[in-house]
């Protein structure tokens, strides 16, 4: 049994082509055509693997570094209001300078838990400055409200890019559906070959060897083995059209 999924496949057949192609007594089993597709398309989901390790280490990397400028946003915006509370509690601002902001003195300060919070919170920030600022009020230096827009801005574009679907999907590989099933072929025919080469009374060396490779015996009603294979509706099984990000190989 295998979960029919990428990464099962590369292991199998790198197994396959360690253990099986290197053994002195079931090499001969294969002829050359199976030893070519073996490494064939190991190559193939070898580079497969990569691929998605460097996209998963890159989303990584952009949520670390999203997470990092959703803290210093939040930062700059909650630090205005409680420069404006502390100015208005040492008298150098009116109470009433909180009505602009739609606030009532003393007022609670704005605690972040999502991305749309803090941006739909921070806008209004700059509608209201602005209006409060255009009929003469103080400006603010410590935090000023450019550096408040700086860092929201910065952060505003990095959640443009993350909601951007080119950024965050799986990079498809050309004709991959044709490729797995080709595989999946591939390894029923390496399977059936050792079950011919070790008899239909494997014992249990010969069973931890197949276990090793990466397969499990199957024993049907007519007492028949065969490789079973679950059904993985993931990412895996999702046909793939030509798109920008798009890995191919020549097979």
């Amino acid at each position: 049994m295998f979960q029919n999924t990428d990464n099962e496949k590369y292991t199998i057949l790198k197994n396959c082509s360690e253990m099986i192609l290197s053994d002195d007594e079931l090499s001969p089993v294969f002829d050359e055509e199976i030893r070519l597709k073996i490494d064939k398309y190991f190559d193939v989901f070898d580079k497969i693997k990569v691929y998605d390790n460097y996209l998963y280490e890159e989303r990584q990397k952009e949520k670390k570094e999203f997470l990092n400028l959703f803290e210093k946003a939040s930062l700059f915006v909650r630090h205005y209001y409680i420069s404006m509370s502390m100015a208005i509690e040492r008298g150098e601002l009116p109470v009433n300078t909180a009505d602009f902001y739609g606030l009532k003195y003393p007022f609670k300060i704005p605690v972040f838990k999502s991305d749309v919070h803090l941006i739909k919170t921070a806008q209004k920030l700059f509608d209201d400055d602005l209006q409060r600022t255009s009929v003469g009020g103080k400006y603010f230096t410590n935090p000023s409200i450019g550096a408040v827009k700086v860092w929201v801005e910065k952060f505003v574009e990095a959640v443009e890019h993350k909601n951007n679907k080119y950024n965050i999907k799986r990079g498809e590989v050309e004709n991959i559906d044709k490729i797995r099933k080709e595989t999946d072929e591939l390894l029923q025919d390496i399977f059936d070959a050792l079950i011919t080469k070790i008899g239909a009374e494997p014992d249990e060396t010969d069973l931890k060897f197949i276990s090793d490779c990466g397969f499990e015996i199957s024993v049907t009603e007519d007492n028949q083995h065969q490789v079973m294979k679950n059904n993985n509706n993931g990412e895996d099984n999702k046909s793939s059209n030509t798109k920008p990000d798009q890995l191919k190989f020549d097979l």
